[in-house]
C-alpha cells in the first residue's frame, strides 16, 4: 500500500472549488481542486502516516456570484 497511488473520482452537485483532506485522526495531506463540469479528480500517493486506516473528506465551495441564496452547508457520504 505504502508508495501506491490512488484516484479519486468526485462528482459535484456544483462546478466551484473544492478543499480535499486525507484524513486519519488527524489531517496528513490537503490541497484544493478546481471543479468544472461538476467533476473533478484527485491523484493521492499513499504512505506510511495512511496506514492503517485513512479517508478521503471534500468540500466543494461554490462560487459567490453563481447563487444569491445564504451559504448552506450540506454533507455528502459515499463509500
Amino acid at each position: 500500500m505504502t508508495g501506491e497511488s490512488v484516484k479519486a473520482l468526485f462528482k459535484t452537485p456544483f462546478s466551484g472549488k473544492m478543499l480535499v483532506t486525507m484524513e486519519t485522526d488527524h489531517i496528513v495531506s490537503h490541497q484544493y481542486v478546481d471543479v468544472s463540469n461538476r467533476t473533478a479528480s484527485v491523484d493521492l500517493k499513499l504512505n506510511a502516516d495512511h496506514v492503517p486506516n485513512a479517508y478521503i473528506t471534500a468540500t466543494l465551495i461554490k462560487p459567490h456570484e453563481v447563487s444569491n441564496i445564504p451559504l448552506t452547508v450540506a454533507h455528502g457520504f459515499k463509500i
